[in-house]
This record gives C-alpha cells, structure tokens and sequence, in this order.
C-alpha cells in the first residue's frame, strides 16, 4: 500500500493498492502494453466541453462526461447502441427506440391505476408522434395533438382527407400529412374520410350512403327483427321530411320505375291503421280538413260520402247528376212555378219533360185552356217533333194538347168523365143511353 507523494513512471505486476486521492496529470490506461487492442483506460479531454473520457484502444473516448452531460461516441465504424442490461433502447441513428418503458413506483400493469407508461408527453401542451414511417416519410404515422386531445392517422395522399397539418422529418424538411382518422378525445367522436367495412365488406361509403346491408333494424336488437321477411323494421315513429317521397314498387336503379308515391307536403297528414286510412291537414290548417277517411263505417272525402255499390240506393241521399247516363230534364220531374205564354214557357228541348205548377194565370199567361180553373199543374214533353201537354187543375177535370214541331196544333181540349159529363157539361154525345137523339 502507498500512502502520499507522487507516483511516476508505470505499475506492473500485481495490483496495488491506494488510500487516500490519486491525481493523474495524464491518462489512466489498462493492458499489456501502448496500443494494445484490449487496452482501456481513462483520458483527459484536454480542449473539449467534457473533462473526463472512457475508452477502448482504438476509440476517441467513446463515452464522455463532463458539461452536465453526457456523450455517447464512436469515431470509427460510426455511431454507437445505448444498451440497458444488454437491451438496445437506443440504436446508433438516434432514431429508434427499443423497449422503452415507464413506470410509476407502484406500477404492475395489472390495472389502470398501476399501469406503465409507454410514452409520455414531454411538453405541456404539445404534438407527439407515436408512428411515422421512415425519413423522408413523415406524413404517414400517428400524431397526438394534445392541446385539441385529438388522434389522427394520416397518410402523404389527400384522397378522402378531413383535414391536413404540416409536420417535420428528421432531414428538417416540412411534409403535409393529410388525416383519414380522427379520434377526439373530448367528445368520443370518430371521423374517416373513407368508407366503413365490416370484414371485407363496406356498409358505408365515402357519401355516407349505406350499401351491402342486408337488413335495418332500428329501436330494437336485430334478433327481434324478422330478417327473412324484412329488410328493414322501425320501431318507433319514422319521418319523411316534407317535399320528400316514400315509394314502392322500385325495379331499377332509377326512382322514376316507382309503381306507388306517397308524399309528404307539409299540408297534409295520413294515418293508417288496422282500423282504416284518413288523411287530413291537421295542426296546419284551422279548422282541419279531412281529405280522406275510410274505414269500417264511413267512406267520404271533407265530410261528403262517396258513393259507391255498396251504400247507393234507396234512402242513401245519393243526389246523381244523371240516371242510366240520362241529365234530370230528360227524366219526368217537378220544375217549378211557372207562367206567361203556355206555348213557350214549357221545354221546346227535343228529350225533355217536366211537371209544373201555375196559379192564377187568368192573370198572368196566355194561350192555356180556355174556362180551365186558375190554379193547377202541367205535365208535358217534347219529342223529336211531338209535343204534348195535360192540364190538371185542383178542380178536377183535365185539358190536354198535342202538336208537332211545337204548332199546338190539336189547340186545348177538354177530358170528360163522370165527375164532369151530365146536364150543363157542354158535352155533345152522338147516342142517349144507346139510342140516336134523332
């Protein structure tokens, strides 16, 4: 053991032993001899940011110390691995990372409070980069935008982007990465720019229009749902916008093949149900109108029943414009009061016959039977060219008259019977019970 002073010159042979401080003026080497391939030792980095320097023979201080910092080196052959426990966590290029972990004091891993770390965020609010394809393609990776705590997996294409941000590769250049996938972490909202797959199958296109789904069941668990029978089943309500359609019968790509079109103004409400169909304006009209209601009991359109086999007939109220395709004025029925000229004021249209009323036409008409009672009725028609006329008055006796083309030519005659023959009649007969006056 040496104690003290100043040692010069070289140790050989066993080892020796110091206590106390040993001051070096120049390097500490280890091996057999100057340059030996298996000699190591301690050098002073005399003009360097570090002091101290360990070597191998044939390296320039490989690891360095000193500046608060320390420095991994090689001169020969280049770069250098960081290994821990001989694991490489750092590889020569300084760019990849191997088996990092991070772990709290407590961490097992087993649940979520003791999990590890595997990479953190350095700066409070910053980007970080989990993945990014090699230099020079950054663009393609996934970045952490943690001020918006947002996910995005992006890709150097702007093909079905939502969006694009610039980032940096190692050579210092700017690339734009153009995102496909964003997670948001604030609101748990994902958003692709391209379709939707399930398997190898898509079900969402870039247009947001569903495709390849065999069957939709909304409000309840497609077991529920008859899929044999079914393509889709809605339990609950369901609209259609208004201005908008829903069709049936469709046999083509094109709408326009359509077979049936309900639509869905804004005017007009239709129910239907087990108990029938009405379709009304409520809540856009005051007060509402039914255009339809049909069911078990009724059959009508704004409150008027429609007619049809089943509830026509008699006692229906059925009010028909024509009979047996006949207008009313070509079937016998009452016209009305009447009066001026008898050869006129009845229908001189070929086909028409009517039934009217006169009162007091001494007064007021001209050309009716001459000594007939005042107040009565008229039946009468007119043919092609046939006319006829019966005057009834509430008296009793009855007057008629023909013509054709409306001539009157037969003028009034009189109907006897016997309410009206006998003594004072005026009736001129050609026998007295059987036998000639004469």
């Amino acid at each position: 053991m040496t104690t003290g002073g100043t040692l010069t010159g070289a140790l050989s042979g066993t080892t020796a032993t110091f206590s106390g401080n040993v001051n070096a003026e120049s390097d500490i080497r280890v091996g057999t001899a100057a340059g030996a391939i298996n000699q190591t030792g301690i050098i002073k980095e005399n003009g360097s940011a570090y002091g101290l320097g360990l070597f191998t023979w044939g390296d320039t201080a490989p690891v360095q110390i000193g500046g608060g910092s320390l420095n991994l080196q090689k001169e020969v052959g280049g770069g250098v691995d960081l290994k821990i426990n001989g694991t490489t966590v750092i590889d020569a290029s300084r760019t990849h990372f191997s088996g990092i972990k991070g772990y709290a004091t407590s961490a097992t891993g087993n649940t979520s409070i003791t999990a590890s770390t595997g990479i953190k965020q350095t700066y409070a609010e910053g980007w970080t980069a989990i993945y990014a394809d090699y230099d020079p393609h950054h663009e393609w990776g996934i970045y952490h935008d943690n001020p918006s705590n947002c996910f995005f997996i992006t890709g150097g294409a702007s093909t079905n982007n939502i969006g694009s941000f610039s980032v940096v590769n190692h050579a210092g250049n700017t690339r734009t990465a153009y995102s496909k996938i964003r997670l948001d972490q604030n609101t748990g909202e994902i958003r692709a720019g391209g379709g939707y797959y399930v398997g190898n199958t898509q079900v969402l296109d870039t247009s947001r229009n569903l495709t390849n789904i065999s069957a939709i069941s909304i409000g309840q668990d497609i077991s529920g749902m008859d899929t044999t029978n079914l393509d889709l089943d809605v339990v609950g309500n369901a609209s259609i916008r208004a201005d908008s359609y829903l069709y049936f019968g469709i046999s083509s790509s094109s709408y326009g093949s359509w077979k049936t079109r309900i639509g869905s103004e804004n005017t007009s409400t239709m129910y239907i149900h087990s108990q029938g169909i009405n379709i009304n304006n409520t809540g856009y009209a005051s007060p509402a109108v039914n255009w339809l209601t049909a069911n078990a009991s009724t059959f009508s359109h704004k409150g008027n029943t429609i007619w049809h086999a089943g509830n026509d007939g008699s006692g229906s109220g059925l009010d028909a414009d024509t009979v047996d395709g006949k207008h009313k004025d070509f079937l016998m029925h009452y016209k009305g009061i009447v009066s001026g000229n008898w050869d006129t004021i009845f229908s001189q249209t070929a086909g028409h016959m009517g039934v009217y009323e006169v009162q007091n036409i001494s007064n007021t008409d001209s050309n009716y039977p001459s000594g007939a009672y005042t107040y009565g009725g008229v039946m009468s028609w007119q043919l092609a060219n046939s006319t006829f006329k019966l005057y009834a008055p509430h008296l009793g006796e009855l007057h008629y008259q023909t013509g054709w083309n409306n001539d009157e030519y037969s003028g009034w005659r009189k109907i006897w019977d016997t309410g009206n023959d006998g003594s004072g009649s005026g009736l001129d007969a050609d026998l007295l019970d059987g036998q000639q006056g004469s």
